[in-house]
């Protein structure tokens, strides 16, 4: 029988949602079918192909990919699989795309609610930082890591602190550093939206902000990519790591030393037309710099504490001894800075020696008497004066500038 409020050329009830019904069923009936096929070797190669292509059309895919028997064992059969191809590096195209399309998969399993802390528990993701620990180049390396960021950006999309906590405890800043480093435009991207993410959380602040060392390990990958950015500019790289950086200001340790470490870049015009047409980059860069160049906040004690603004100049780097150890109690940032610069070098066996400008002669005694022999070699050139920097007779570093003591201040930082 019609709805009185039906005409008579009017599709019933029934006439109309019955399609739609229809469709998500056999939707469902395919999903459920390759998702067996995953379970087949002879038709798993299709299987997953196909499901990556359409993951977007099965609703509830995660779930049925998590809980059917065998599903998720066949994936990360898939991605351990390509383990020995990765070191020395030898993964071909084919199998590239085969395992980014179980990682595809895997990545809908880490963005759905009913599945995300189901994957986190069972620490899948730490399948995946071999990828993001690889370091070549080719097409098929870039297209891994990549989809393996994929993965990770989907856990944290959702602000939720357990993810952040486990991301924090299985180390994965180091892995996107190094990807932030040396990857491809999109690859840094998807990597800084990551710490962006992390620096979001509380945890993670405290966490990047506890220790000089790491804090300086993020800024140094930052200011590198914002160098790089001024000679190929991209907005969407460009808004991710103003967006950390004006996270980092937000701890006001760090904010101190963003006052030393910001890179001039950011201060001035030089990405004024990159930011043209994105007002909330420009409003959090606007914030930023007001922020780092505002009223000088009180050090508390910790972190970097030894963060005070006087003029001394780095010595060398090894273990302490006593007499050199009464000279840590003060350090400018960029003398810390330089120290993670060559903490690699060092083993992390780091400590910062640092004299007095006015005391040059305390640059032979305390050197002596650690065992270094620690060497600034001065020359004009033109108008400028240039600094070199030696250690035991080894070349570390150089610098220049119109006045002598600056030079040597260029050489050392």
């Amino acid at each position: 029988m019609n709805s009185p409020f039906m005409g008579p050329g009017s599709p019933s009830v029934n006439a109309v949602g019955g399609t739609q019904p229809k469709k998500e069923n056999r939707n469902m009936q395919s999903a459920e079918q390759l998702v067996l096929d995953l379970s087949n070797p002879d038709l798993r190669e299709n299987a997953l192909l196909e499901l990556s292509k359409k993951r977007e059309l099965f609703q509830d895919l995660a779930p049925l990919l998590w809980n059917s028997f065998g599903t998720i064992a066949a994936l990360l059969q898939e991605i351990v699989s390509i383990y020995p191809v990765l070191s020395p590096p030898n993964l071909t195209p084919a199998q590239s795309n085969r395992v980014c399309n179980a990682l595809a998969l895997l990545q809908c399993v880490a963005s759905h609610p009913d599945t995300r802390m189901s994957f986190l528990n069972a620490h899948i993701p730490l399948y995946l930082y071999p990828f993001l620990n690889t370091t070549s180049k080719s097409r098929p390396f870039e297209y891994l890591r990549l989809t393996s960021l994929g993965v990770i950006g989907a856990l944290v999309k959702v602000d939720d602190t357990e993810v952040i906590s486990f991301l924090l405890s299985t180390e994965i800043i180091p892995l996107c550093l190094r990807t932030m480093e040396m990857g491809s435009e999109l690859s840094k991207t998807v990597a800084t939206f990551i710490v962006q993410k992390i620096l979001l959380d509380d945890v993670g602040l405290d966490y990047i902000c506890t220790t000089a060392e790491r804090f300086f390990a993020v800024g140094r990958v930052l200011g590198n990519m914002v160098t790089a950015l001024s000679e190929q500019p991209s907005s969407r790289l460009l808004k991710h790591i103003i967006r950390c950086y004006l996270r980092l200001s937000d701890n006001p340790r760090a904010c101190d030393a963003l006052r030393s470490c910001l890179p001039d870049m950011l201060r001035d015009a030089t990405f004024s037309t990159c930011l043209r047409e994105d007002p909330t980059t420009r409003r959090w860069l606007q914030q930023l710099l007001h922020n780092v160049q505002g009223p000088r906040v009180a050090l508390q004690a910790g972190g970097f504490d030894h963060m005070l603004e006087r003029k001394h100049i780095f010595l060398s780097l090894s273990l302490p001894t006593p007499a050199l150890r009464s000279q840590l109690h003060r350090c400018p940032p960029w003398a810390l800075r330089y120290v993670w610069h060559n903490a690699a070098i060092l083993d992390g066996k780091v400590a910062v020696y640092v004299i007095s400008l006015s005391s040059a002669s305390s640059f032979s005694e305390l050197s002596q008497e650690d065992g270094k022999r620690v060497d600034v070699k001065q020359w004009r050139k033109g108008e400028k004066n240039i600094a070199s920097g030696y250690v035991d007779e080894g070349f570390i570093a150089s610098g220049s500038h119109e006045q002598e003591e600056n030079a040597k201040l260029h050489a050392i930082e």
